[in-house]
């Protein structure tokens, strides 16, 4: 009689585990990402407030106007929520808010400042007053952001590390993070170095860091400069980089696009792969995770063109060069999770 209650309770648990699995698979599979286009800036001919000559970032502030860091007119173009062009934001030249090299990044802090990247330069502007001050850090940096003390963050290779810190007067304060070790079939494309940076970090509004490798998929999650968490995944959809032969004969190499983006209550990871030197193949893709836990939700194939920028109330915003007419510009979607 014992035995039979022993058998009956382990069966009953055994139960409670698969009910359980099939929940968790449940939830996996349970949410998509639809996106509705409801608004588009750029145009091929006409008002030239209207044209980009290359689109590198797309930011958008606390009143949701968009700021469109245009790298080959050296400019940063404003508009307001509904589309139509504010003002320009620094030009070409050797002045004080102005740019003279290549534009790199941009990024908008808590009280709408605007922060752009030269090769070599940062260039900090202030809504009313127009350009503040500027600094030129010792390294070249690939990336921005502004913590929400005002701590100025820039990525990129320097002391081994890949996240430092600057004050808003453009004085270094500290480094941290790891360079992502590169893969020994491709160190000939990186001078043979063993570690490399990358661009792709996002900082989320509770102070969170996420950095995507660029040579697999891995996420690491960084809390007070440690780190704190290491996602990764085996996705059939991500493809790892591979060695070939450009349309020069030259060595190159093939590789996957990664942007982390954030909503109110998930982490996106979109990603697509080159087909050949700097063209995307026609499938994206953007993965789901609970912003709590990190809890992979689901996989959701998109159709739109372009590479997602930015994420405000639920809209996100991509750069896109229009393959027809050539001519870049701005599309905006509601996100809509099913």
């Amino acid at each position: 009689m014992k035995s039979k209650s022993l058998i009956a309770f382990f069966s009953l648990l055994l139960i409670l585990f698969i009910l359980h699995c099939c929940s968790k698979k449940q939830k996996v599979t349970s949410i998509n990402i639809t996106l509705e286009k409801d608004l588009e800036i750029g145009v091929s001919e006409g008002d030239e407030n209207y044209m980009f000559g290359g689109i590198i970032d797309v930011e958008v502030d606390s009143q949701e106007n968009i700021y469109v860091l245009d790298w080959k007119n050296k400019t940063v173009k404003k508009y307001d929520k509904d589309g139509r062009f504010l003002q320009n934001i620094g030009q070409k030249g050797q002045g004080p808010g102005e740019f003279s090299s290549i534009l790199v990044d941009s990024c908008l802090d808590r009280n709408d400042r605007l922060y752009v990247v030269e090769l070599r330069k940062v260039h900090i502007f202030v809504e009313k007053r127009g350009f503040a001050n500027s600094f030129t850090p010792d390294f070249f940096p690939l990336g921005i952001m502004v913590n929400k003390q005002g701590k100025i963050i820039l990525v990129g290779e320097k002391k081994d590390k890949i996240f430092h810190i600057y004050d808003q007067k453009g004085e270094y304060l500290d480094s941290f993070g790891e360079l992502f070790p590169i893969p020994e079939k491709l160190r000939k494309l990186y001078n043979l170095k063993k570690k490399t940076d990358t661009r792709n970090a996002y900082l989320s509004d509770e102070g969170r860091l996420f950095v995507f490798n660029p040579f697999k998929y891995e996420m690491d999650v960084y809390q007070e400069k440690k780190l704190a968490r290491r996602i990764t995944r085996n996705s059939p959809y991500y493809k790892l980089p591979k060695l070939i032969k450009n349309e020069k004969g030259e060595d190159a190499d093939l590789t996957t696009f990664a942007k982390i983006l954030e909503t109110d209550n998930h982490i996106f990871i979109w990603y697509a792969t080159e087909v050949k030197d700097y063209v995307l193949g026609e499938e994206r893709y953007i993965d789901i995770y609970d912003k709590k836990d990190y809890a992979f939700l689901g996989t959701t194939t998109i159709k739109e063109k372009g590479i997602p920028d930015t994420v405000r109330n639920n809209k996100i915003y991509f750069d896109v060069q229009d393959e027809e007419t050539d001519f870049p510009k701005v599309v905006r979607y509601r996100i809509v999770l099913k």
